[in-house]
Parts: structure tokens; sequence; C-alpha cells
């Protein structure tokens, strides 16, 4: 699942300004960060190839372009994502 960058801006716009995200990174303090506009979902290994009842997580990813350094933001927690129906929120 992904975001235009027409509707990820003003999301990220708003959850900076509600203080649920930080615009630097934690890392080296750089403003030169990227988030990822596709939200990635994070799978418990469980040693199985496919294993559907493992526990799983969805995420934001914002990676810092001086440093590297990566962060996960949990989308469901970030209210991007319907807990109902698992779609995107595009007009949070």
């Amino acid at each position: 699942m992904e975001f235009t960058k027409d509707e990820l801006l003003p999301i990220l716009n708003n959850l900076i300004i509600e203080g649920k995200i930080n615009p630097k990174c934690k890392n080296c303090n750089s403003d030169d960060i990227k988030f990822d506009p596709k939200i990635f979902r994070i799978q418990e290994y469980t040693g199985k190839t496919i294993d559907l009842l493992s526990s799983q997580r969805v995420f934001l990813i914002k990676t810092c372009q001086n440093c590297g350094y990566t962060e996960f933001y949990d989308a469901l927690v970030l209210g991007l994502i319907d807990p109902v129906t698992g779609e995107l929120k595009k007009n949070k």
C-alpha cells in the first residue's frame, strides 16, 4: 500500500504539528530525512515458510539521508490505516 506524494505531505505535516513524529534525525539531528510513501508490513519470524497466523505490524518508515538512521512509526497507532478494513486513511 502506498500514499502519493500529494497525499503524504499533508499527513506528515499534521503528524509533525501534533508531535507524533519528529522531522529531524534522532541520531545526527539532520533535517535531510525521507519518509517512504509505502506502508510496510513486518511479520514475526516463526521458522515456517508461510505463517499467516503470526504476529504482524505495519509501519511508515523514515530514513535519514545524512547518516542512514531509520525509524519505524506504527501506522495503526498513527491512525494511517483503518483497523477494521486495513485500508489506508488517505485524508487523515
